[in-house]
């Protein structure tokens, strides 16, 4: 969803916070609080900017950690600098 610019609502754990950033790239809410899910879901479908400003963040972020190019120009690197060593 991030990838495709998509805001995103989802639960308060560690996977998810590792990707997600409360109120800048997405939502998150309590898995215990069902009324904290409808209530992430309800700004986000009533507030078009917010939709847009957290799915713009979430596309980039996805891009900068997870782009293909990006990913294997770190793998180079992390080469070079072992075979310095």
């Amino acid at each position: 969803a991030m990838a495709s610019g998509v805001p995103c609502v989802a639960s308060d754990c560690a996977g998810n916070r590792s990707l997600i950033t409360d109120g800048e790239t997405g939502l998150l809410f309590d898995p215990h609080r069902p009324d904290e899910l409808a209530e992430r879901l309800r700004r986000v479908l009533d507030d078009p900017a917010l939709a847009a400003r957290l799915g713009k963040a979430g596309r980039a972020l996805v891009a900068e950690r997870y782009d293909l190019g990006t990913l294997v120009q770190r793998e180079i690197e992390l080469v070079r600098s072992v075979a310095r060593r």
